[in-house]
């Protein structure tokens, strides 16, 4: 029992002593006439102070500056500046100067190099930026230790516009425009002249053909298949009139179904008894 708990404490004093750690760690406000703040040595175990660094101007900067000793030096060296728990972090990056035996880092934060989606956040809820030291190398013990907050004070309005997520989107609704009905009014107007020069000249070459002539009109039985005749021709010039001035197609079928089987009777009958008097 005994021996456990010495080989305990034994793996926790290497551990400790693996494990990196920035001494003489200081803060420097670069932009104003603030006196600097000592932290001395930052590990694993130290504590952030209770009360945040009040900055009033984005303009500010601060410097944070440590050593590391040792000849293995981490690879990774810089601080976390955000809100955790919004998962908004920047990370800086230290440089490095050497100095006989001691390793010295500097870490500048300029607050107005902060993204406005940090910034805008802790200044809406009222929460203040929490800055993380980060000491790591692969196959040691990483250091990531809380040194200090940053309170955001009697700074105006913060403009930012949230990115847009993915996400449903509104539903797009789209409407068709419906078919054409008719033909196209150019086209109707040049179907229409070409049946009055038609029909012009169709009457035309039957007057100088001695084809119309008053002594041929029909009389009796055969007047009213006469006036059938040009009573069907004339619908049918009326019904292909609408057609072309608008109406479907459909009406137009329909309006010559129910004309062309009548006037193809009595059109019939007028031409055998027209033929017979000729």
């Amino acid at each position: 029992m005994q021996l456990n708990k010495l080989l305990i404490v034994l793996c926790a004093v290497i551990c400790q002593c693996i494990a990196f750690e920035a001494k003489d760690a200081h803060l420097s406000f670069l932009t104003s006439k603030r006196r600097g703040i000592m932290f001395g040595s930052i590990n694993a175990n130290t504590e952030k102070p209770t009360e945040p660094i009040v900055i009033e101007k984005l303009s500010e900067q601060l410097e944070l500056g440590f050593a590391v000793a040792g000849t293995d030096l981490p690879v990774q060296v810089g601080l976390l500046v955000g809100l955790p728990e919004k998962r908004l972090e920047l990370p800086i990056m230290a440089t490095l100067t050497q100095n006989q035996d001691m390793n010295l880092y500097k870490v500048k934060i300029d607050v107005s190099k902060i993204p406005a989606a940090i910034l805008y956040y802790s200044r809406e809820l009222n929460k203040p930026l929490a800055v993380s030291l980060i000491l790591a190398s692969p196959g040691l013990e990483n250091l990531i230790a809380p040194v200090f907050d940053i309170q955001l004070s009697n700074i105006s309005a913060i403009e930012y516009n949230a990115p847009s997520r993915y996400g449903p989107k509104h539903e797009i609704r789209h409407i068709f425009n419906a078919s054409p009905k008719t033909a196209p009014w150019y086209i109707c107007q040049v179907f229409i002249l070409a049946t009055i020069i038609c029909t012009f000249c169709l009457l035309i070459s039957w007057m100088a053909s001695g084809s119309i002539n008053l002594q041929n009109v029909p009389r009796g039985s055969s007047f009213f298949y006469f006036v059938a005749f040009i009573g069907s021709v004339i619908g049918f010039e009326y019904i292909f009139l609408k057609y072309y001035s608008g109406s479907s197609i459909f009406e137009t079928l329909y309006s010559v179904l129910y004309l062309g089987i009548p006037s193809l009777l009595l059109g019939t009958k007028f031409l055998r008894n027209f033929a017979e008097k000729l």
